[in-house]
């Protein structure tokens, strides 16, 4: 994944605009798929065993799990952009749609 980001959606306290961030290997993450030590709640098992498969940033499942990703921007001249990106029940993507239109 990447990000971009418009010259100028973002100012400082002084007004002045943010330079944007146009190229897309500029700023490159790949989400963490590390799941969080299990949580000492109870001594129910299957708690344990959901935290853990549900306290990734990205859940993967057979009965739940992340199935979609959305982004909205809006951009100080009011230009929105929506990306969503769907995946399988293994997590691979399979979709994304990308829309941008401005605010009327």
């Amino acid at each position: 994944y990447h990000v971009t980001v418009t010259a100028g959606a973002f100012t400082d306290q002084a007004g002045n605009p943010y330079s944007g961030i146009s190229d897309p290997t500029a700023l490159v993450f790949t989400p963490a798929d590390t799941p969080a030590p299990d949580l000492k709640t109870d001594d129910d098992p299957i708690t344990a065993r959901v935290q853990r498969i549900r306290s990734s940033i990205f859940v993967k499942s057979p009965d739940y799990g992340t199935r979609s990703s959305t982004v909205i921007t809006i951009s100080h001249d009011q230009q929105v952009r929506f990306i969503e990106h769907s995946f399988d029940i293994d997590g691979k993507c399979q979709n994304v749609v990308n829309v941008a239109f401005e605010l009327q």
